[in-house]
């Protein structure tokens, strides 16, 4: 994934979250193997032990209606039943983030994600 894909990609995240603010219900699960900040590996892990599929999007956030949000590259699971898990975060880590999967599979996107951890786009009210 080059970054102007990635930059694309949290552009297109963002636009999804103006519109609909809830994004993907994520049910975090305990996972004694998860290393903090390592949610695309923890995701990874988790699939071998668990089945399912990795999942990579972005977790946006806006603090209190301020003017821009923050947009974090993670990567959660698809169980095989279907149901979005997150074996790296607690519910109160997710408090207020909501999670956009990406639209499309796309290769290297943990490569990306370590290059941009971070991203700020302005919204409007």
């Amino acid at each position: 994934m080059t970054d102007a894909e990635f930059q694309q990609a949290v552009t297109t995240a963002v636009a999804s979250w103006a519109t609909q603010r809830l994004g993907t219900p994520l049910r975090p699960v305990p996972f004694s193997n998860a290393i903090e900040s390592k949610c695309h590996d923890n995701a990874a892990s988790y699939v071998v032990l668990h089945g399912g599929e990795v999942v990579h999007g972005f977790l946006i956030l806006r603090p209190a209606n301020w003017p821009t949000v923050y947009v974090y590259a993670h990567s959660v699971v698809r169980t095989t039943e279907g149901e979005m898990v997150d074996p790296s975060l607690t519910v109160e880590k997710l408090r207020g983030h909501a999670f956009f999967p990406l639209l499309a599979e796309v290769a290297d996107f943990k490569a990306a994600a370590l290059r941009h951890p971070q991203e700020t786009r302005p919204v409007s009210s």
